[in-house]
Parts: C-alpha cells; structure tokens; sequence
C-alpha cells in the first residue's frame, strides 16, 4: 500500500515527504526483523548449507553490477580482480557476507576507492575486499563483529545501519567453516577477507555451476492473474498493484470464489496463490484442486510468511515459485516475469 501511494504522490510535497518516511520506517522494520530472524536461525543450526561449484569471475561480476552504482553515487572508484577460479560453498551465503564487507566498505569511504580481489592460499581462495576509508581502532575489531555494536564514526554520519550485518557475517562463516579475517590501520583503511576451499579437479563438472541469469524482459501487459488470499484488504493491494503493471486481475477469497472466477473468465495466465487460507486449507491443496479443474499445469507463485525449509522444498516439488511476506513489488514483479519465461 506504501508503494501504491508513493506512485501516487507528486514528487515534491509535504504529503510525498510524510509518505517516504513511511516507508523508510517500514523499511528499517523489515531488515530488522529479518537480521533478528537470520541471527536466530544460525544459533539454532536451522540453516542447512547446500555447497556448489561457484565460479569467481560470475561471482565477482554479479557484485561489480550491485554495487558500481553505489560506489559512483560517492565519487568512489570501484575495481574488481577476479581470477579464472572455482570454489566451493553455499553461492548465496557466501554473497551475502561479500555484499556485506562491499557495503561497510562504500558506506565508511568518504574518498579513494574500493577494491574486490582474491589470493590463492594454499587449498582455499582468500577473498578479500579493501578500502581506503577511515578504518577500525584495534581496540574496536572485535567489538564490531558484536550484535548492535556501531562504530563511533558511523553514529557521527547519522548512520541508519542495524549494527547486525557483521555479527550475521561471521555466524555464517563460522557455519560454512570459512575462515574470516580482518586488517584495518586507522584514518587509512580496512580489508576484510574470507577463505573459501578451491574445488579440487575432479569437481570440476561444469553442468554443476550456476548459469548466469538472463535479463527480465515485461510480459506483464494484459495478463490475465488469480489472486487468491483470505484478507481482503491484500487482495485490494494486489489489485490495485498489478493493474498498474497492466494485468487483467481476478481476486479469491477461497476455493470456491477461484473455481467461480475460473468458470466465469477463463484460466488465468498466473496466480498468486497465499499458503495459509482461512477455511483449513493451504494453497498447495487448492492449485492442485484448480489444475484438475482446468485439466492442465497452471504457472504459480505462492506467497506465504512460513519460512521453514520444510515449506521451501514442497513448493518446489509442486513446480511452483515461492515468495515471502512481506512482498516487494519489484521481487514479486521480477518472479512473475521470470516464472512466465520458463514455462
């Protein structure tokens, strides 16, 4: 609803401004809800790594296009070394602390640059990620890497960061059994590094490294989408959403209200399916109920708040994309997009 509105406000304006930081709020809830959750998570072991072959060049390329916008943003000089190697770890945790030390590393450089590189250290690949900013007293590196704790100069800058990015970073380091590590002069600079095995020869199967993803294209225009959720004022939200994006939109409380909408306008070209319904039921039962009605597989997202990995993996063996609350309209418009590509 906070997006919808900011679409509708004029870009200057007391209401526009109000409606902002609404959304800055709500915002800095979610992250921290979320880093309270991945913390809480790792400590409890409920995280189970799944290491594949990674190729560092795909890597490091995916990080230059996230954060070379950032970088210019402060006049900053981003350069990324990568070499021809491969690695073994679990590909999205191992980004997530890489974009974690690429972030601090633009946010505490007022000048000079930023640098992402690599060095072979015996059996594993030292990853490491420099900067020329203002750099970490010694009796502060191992506080920082303690829940809440921010650094002085970061207070100073009115920083909005949770003081959670490094505590997580290190957690899943110590989970992955990656060695991480830090060097920082003060008033000239910090690297941080983690070491990550080098797959050994006979892992090198090509067929196992990810395919680097192709770019979103719109087929959005004039879709017919089934929204099926139990709250109303969701389905209000959704509507209003993806009429915006040019769809043709059919909303459901229930099973019966989906059949009646299917019956009446034709099968939908996607649904929104939410997990947990009112009547019992879960949307996994309820597409299964829709597909035999139609006599056909029909492309769908499911969106849900569960995220238990039990959850994850029946959405998967069902063939449907998966979606957490709170939605982003740019991830649930990205999914939609992608799921449409692979049909």
């Amino acid at each position: 609803f906070v997006s919808i509105l900011r679409q509708q406000q004029e870009p200057e304006g007391e209401q526009a401004r109000l409606v902002m930081r609404i959304d800055r709020s709500l915002t800095a809830a979610e992250e921290l809800l979320t880093a309270l959750l991945d913390i809480s998570k790792l400590d409890s072991g409920m995280y189970q790594p799944e290491p594949v072959l990674i190729a560092v060049p795909e890597l490091f390329e995916q990080l230059r296009r996230r954060f070379k916008p950032l970088a210019a943003n402060k006049n900053l000089e981003l350069r990324v070394h990568a070499g021809a190697y491969r690695i073994f770890s679990d590909r999205n945790l191992l980004y997530r602390i890489i974009q974690n030390f690429l972030a601090n590393a633009i946010r505490y450089t007022e000048k000079g640059g930023v640098l992402l590189g690599c060095q072979v250290r015996g059996d594993t690949l030292k990853i490491s990620v420099w900067d020329t900013g203002v750099g970490i007293a010694k009796s502060e590196e191992t506080a920082i890497f303690q829940e809440f704790h921010r650094l002085d100069y970061a207070q100073r800058l009115d920083d909005k960061g949770l003081g959670l990015g490094l505590a997580i970073c290190e957690r899943i380091s110590r989970m992955l059994g990656h060695r991480m590590s830090l060097r920082s002069r003060e008033g000239q600079g910090s690297c941080f590094s983690v070491e990550v095995p080098l797959a050994v020869r006979r892992e090198l199967d090509e067929k196992a490294l990810p395919q680097p993803g192709i770019g979103e294209t719109s087929r959005l225009e004039n879709l017919s989408v089934l929204c099926v959720d139990n709250e109303r004022d969701i389905l209000d939200g959704m509507e209003m959403l993806l009429a915006r994006w040019g769809c043709n939109v059919m909303l459901a409380e229930d099973l019966q209200q989906a059949v009646e909408q299917i019956r009446d306008h034709g099968k939908p070209g996607l649904t929104l399916m939410d997990y947990h319904l009112s009547d019992q039921s879960n949307g996994l039962d309820v597409m299964e109920h829709l597909q035999k009605l139609v006599g056909e597989t029909l492309p769908a997202i499911v969106i849900t708040a569960d995220r238990s990995p039990e959850l994850e993996e029946l959405v998967r063996e069902h063939g449907l994309g998966l979606l957490r609350k709170p939605i982003k309209p740019a991830a649930l418009r990205a999914l939609m997009t992608n799921t449409l590509k692979n049909l």
